[in-house]
């Protein structure tokens, strides 16, 4: 839970008395537009960011006075762009997620390769696993980074913009391996630029916009019409499909008289 939390960056002021609440089955999409402050008030909730007010909790206990250890454990952050500075094999990349639950000098054991195997194939990974991260194209290098946070099994996932740059199928995956998360009792938080994707996939949305949570709720109310036309300046077109919403934005939202 991240409560009133406030951040600046020189005379902008980036959040404003934001917050969220996410339990364990949660998949929250945080959503807005560009600058809204999504990734701040993600980075505030990794522990990467210290807010000028507000605090975050988790089981709890307050986040920053975790041991690192334990933080990393139960948390993992997957940073948008999938940013990667060294010539790893995919295999090596992705195992680095398992340092948290090894001591210093420690060698991987059965349950370590385990997490790694699975985690390679949930994020469909495994095909390139003996080459060089730096080779991989953009949409390959995101899955490898998903695989290397999936590896850690956390209780809580920090998705920034995990499916930007995927093909349509993987944009898929990608999110029905986060639900899968949410569906064995752990917990995500993501943000997309997919309405359509957060409608499907998400349970909760966090809508913001200037640093501010605009609404909070049910997918169904927090993506209505008039905040679509007044955070996002769109209309939508709306439908149902085996069961399940969903919402294509259209056109631009006709501005209203005064």
């Amino acid at each position: 839970a991240a409560q009133n939390i406030g951040v600046k960056f020189d005379e902008r002021t980036a959040l404003k008395g934001a917050g969220l609440s996410v339990r364990p089955g949660d998949v929250v999409g945080l959503v807005g537009p560009n600058g809204a402050g999504k990734t701040t008030l993600l980075r505030v909730c990794a522990n990467l960011l210290k807010p000028r007010t507000g605090d975050v909790m988790f089981e709890k206990q307050p986040l920053d006075a975790m041991k690192a250890r334990t933080r990393a454990r139960a948390i993992a952050f997957l940073p948008s762009g999938a940013p990667c500075h060294w010539p790893l094999e995919v295999y090596q990349a992705v195992a680095l997620g398992r340092h948290p639950h090894l001591a210093p000098w420690e060698n991987r054991g059965p349950a370590d390769v385990a997490a790694i195997e699975a985690a390679l194939e949930l994020a469909d990974a495994g095909d390139f696993r003996g080459r060089s991260v730096l080779e991989l194209s953009d949409g390959e290098r995101a899955r490898v980074m998903l695989a290397r946070a999936l590896a850690g099994e956390p209780r809580l996932l920090l998705a920034d913009e995990p499916v930007a740059g995927l093909d349509p199928l993987h944009q898929l995956k990608v999110m029905g391996v986060l639900a899968a998360m949410a569906g064995k009792g752990d917990s995500v938080v993501v943000t997309l630029h997919d309405l359509s994707l957060a409608a499907r996939f998400c349970n909760r949305i966090v809508l913001l916009d200037n640093g501010e949570v605009i609404a909070e709720g049910l997918p169904a109310e927090v993506l209505s019409q008039d905040h679509l036309a007044g955070v996002f300046g769109i209309s939508a077109v709306r439908g149902d499909h085996q069961g399940v919403s969903y919402i294509l934005p259209w056109s631009a939202a006709e501005k209203s008289e005064t």
